[in-house]
């Protein structure tokens, strides 16, 4: 029978043997690192090992799951010494650090320890056996007294030297954040808590960490803040990082393209600064990539196609910027793409008809671009789309049939393209479509009966086409249509008398048409919810209904029933037409003519007779001045230029650029405002402020369409 020393040098030659050993099996089963230098990613599985393999077990079998990597071995109190080279416990005596062995004060044998599988053998003075050949038996069995007091010794070593590599990477992760802070400029107090005094980074303002333990940063929050500056590097030393968020701040420059080497980054947002550039094509590098939020800067470019290897990305928002170029067929691939939004930057090309091969697509907005050819029938394949808005785009050919008896699309907005053709039937049973618009296109031919089966839609706009015919009385059977706007067409023939008993509808605009027929009596009673109704400019006769004055919600009305003409009161339109013979009899002197420069239409400098085309012109280049912030008299208008040439150089695809920053600063809606309501003023503007009078419309039908723009702004909540 053995000695007790000999079973306590046993005993202790099996633990120099475990903390040197280097990738001994069953540290390799328990996740932990070799001798060789493991992986930063399986240190904080090591620690795990040692406190369940060692502690659990007791004694010295505590060695268990390889701890040779030097950043295991260094205390966090000489973070300013050389990290040693050497693994294992001959190591960490030579630099003045105890091994297990030699902090228990146990003498270990000399002489060869073992290694299964004959793998080799550790000889003295060795600090470890081959890589992944050592074996470490079972440690002999020692007695009670002896075993406790090696236990007592294991964890001792364990509490001094195993949370090392947690104290060096938080101990990165805090001298990033501090490096960050020091290139950043804000509020005061914003980023006070980043203190260099504080230790724990987890407490500081912005910042999420892990649960488990190291606990290292895996967000950094800084929304709406205020702060200003580039995107510093050294952000990219947080490499447990698993979200960015600095939107709506001021940070300006270029993205830093090493942020491709965060690869655990899952969602990227650097939407509403002032960034410049172009979108850093190391981004694919991000493999774990679901969400890229760059809207709303100034960058420039072509989309890199290699995004498209990022097989996780959901979402995609580059809206807002002026980037060029085609969108990347390679888009259509991504199997988890759910929305895509590039609206309002100056992309050209086709649309690529493979985004109808994304299964999960869910949002498509490409309008406001340069975009041409015609729309792809492969997009009503996706059969998860709800959302499709391709507007303000130089788009061509003929509606696809297919878009309008899909299972899925709720809202299909295409209005400002050159489609043509007819309105396609309806022939699914109850599409779920809730939002169509087609207004300001080429559409010809009648409204189909078929239309009635959309008995979802809310809102319906058809305004500025070449639609001819009746208005189907199938359009009175949708119950819940709230808006329905079919202004400037060729329709004729009289109203039928169901559409004026949809208590449902807010907002009716038929004005600029062939229409005949009288109001009826109770309108006011079977509108109760009208806000805007538009009539005129058509073939109406009879009295305006006295029950107008019960729609309590009437906000805005246009009529000219018994008149030949209607003149929206506005400037020197009051003074004329007031009869048939002031048509005759009115002035064309030019004595009390008042107005700023600027203002002045330029065929009264050519002694033309006034009108209320003039009248047009004014309010035109008023409304440029509101839309942009600049007077027609600015000093860069010196050298002979116009508010108005200033302003069609750069609409639609970079009114950004002339667009008056304070409507949209404060608005978290601003693409939707930018499209719905920025530019479609912006184009009255424009029209209105036509050289040649012949070619400004009316203020009936400028009044039409200001009136649409603001009931859409009253229901966007920007009014």
């Amino acid at each position: 029978m053995r000695s007790g020393a000999a079973r306590s040098s046993n005993a202790a030659r099996w633990a120099a043997a475990g903390a040197a050993g280097p990738g001994s099996a069953a540290g390799k089963a328990r996740g932990g690192g070799s001798g060789a230098g493991s992986a930063r990613a399986r240190r904080a599985a090591a620690t795990r090992d040692w406190t369940a393999a060692g502690l659990l077990h007791g004694g010295t079998g505590a060695a268990w799951g390889g701890v040779g990597d030097a950043r295991l071995a260094r205390p966090c109190s000489r973070r300013g010494e050389a990290r040693p080279k050497a693994r294992g416990g001959l190591a960490l005596q030579q630099r003045g650090w105890s091994s297990p062995a030699s902090a228990g004060s146990v003498q270990a044998r000399r002489g060869p320890a073992p290694c299964r599988r004959g793998a080799g053998h550790l000889r003295a003075g060795e600090a470890r056996c081959e890589r992944s050949s050592f074996q470490p038996q079972r440690p002999p069995t020692v007695i009670r007294k002896k075993e406790e007091a090696a236990t007592e010794v294991t964890m001792r070593w364990a509490t001094a030297h195993l949370p090392l590599a947690t104290c060096d990477e938080t101990e990165d992760d805090r001298q990033a954040l501090l490096c960050l802070k020091s290139q950043l400029t804000g509020p005061a107090g914003v980023l006070a808590s980043w203190s260099n005094t504080s230790l724990d980074v987890c407490s500081w303002h912005g910042i999420t960490c892990s649960t488990l333990s190291p606990r290292r940063v895996i967000a950094l929050d800084l929304d709406s803040e205020g702060i200003s500056g580039s995107i510093p590097v050294c952000i990219t030393n947080l490499t447990s990082l698993t979200r960015l968020q600095l939107s709506n701040n001021s940070f300006h420059g270029e993205i830093p393209s090493e942020l491709g080497i965060l690869s655990r980054l899952g969602n990227l947002n650097l939407s509403m600064n002032t960034l410049e550039g172009n979108i850093p094509s190391e981004l694919y590098a991000c493999s774990q990539l679901q969400i890229l939020d760059l809207r709303s800067n100034s960058l420039h470019g072509r989309i890199p196609p290699n995004l498209g290897q990022c097989e996780h990305l959901q979402e995609i928002n580059l809206s807002n910027n002026n980037i060029e170029g085609a969108i990347p067929s390679s888009f259509g691939t991504l199997p988890e793409l759910r929305k895509l939004v590039l609206t309002n930057n100056r992309l050209t090309g086709n649309i690529p008809p493979s985004l109808g091969s994304s299964r999960f697509l869910k949002y498509l907005d490409l309008g406001v671009n340069a975009l041409i050819g015609i729309i792809p029938e492969s997009l009503a394949n996706s059969s998860s789309l709800q959302v499709l808005r391709l507007m303000s785009n130089n788009l061509t050919g003929e509606l696809p049939k297919a878009l309008f008896n899909t299972s899925s699309l709720l809202d299909i907005s295409l209005q400002q393209n050159n489609l043509v053709g007819s309105m396609p039937s309806v022939t699914a049973t109850s599409p779920p479509i809730q939002y169509l618009d087609l207004t300001n296109n080429h559409i010809s031919g009648k409204i189909p009966y078929s239309i009635g089966n959309l008995s979802s839609l809310i809102d319906l706009r058809l305004t500025e086409n070449n639609l001819s015919g009746s208005i189907p009385d199938s359009l009175c059977q949708i119950p819940a249509l709230q808006i329905l706007a079919m202004s400037v067409n060729s329709l004729s023939g009289p109203v039928p008398p169901s559409l004026f008993n949809m208590s449902s509808l807010t907002f009716l605009a038929i004005g600029n048409n062939s229409l005949v027929g009288s109001l009826p009596s109770n309108i006011g009673y079977t509108l109760p919810n009208i806000q805007a109704l538009i009539l005129s400019t058509n073939k109406f006769d009879g009295p305006i209904p006295a029950s107008l004055a019960k729609a309590y919600n009437l906000d805005n009305i246009l009529l000219d029933l018994d008149m030949t003409a209607y003149v929206t009161d506005f400037g020197l339109a009051r003074f004329m037409f007031t009869t048939r013979s002031a048509h005759q009899d009115r002035s064309t002197g030019l004595a009390c003519l008042k107005g700023s420069i600027g203002y002045i239409p330029p065929e009264y400098g050519m002694s033309e007779g006034i009108s209320t085309k003039g009248d047009v012109y004014s309010f035109g280049v008023l409304l440029l001045q509101m839309m942009t912030g600049c007077s027609p008299t600015d000093e860069k208008f010196s050298d002979g230029g116009t508010l108005r040439e200033f302003v069609d150089r750069a609409f639609p695809d970079n009114i950004n650029a002339v667009a008056d920053p304070a409507m949209l600063q404060d608005d978290s809606n601003a693409t939707e405002v930018m499209m719905k309501c920025v530019i479609p003023l912006v184009r009255v503007g424009l029209s209105c402020s036509k050289t040649s009078p012949r070619e400004r419309p009316d203020m009936g039908r400028v009044s039409t369409e200001i009136l649409g723009i603001m009931h859409v702004a009253s229901q966007m909540g920007v009014m």
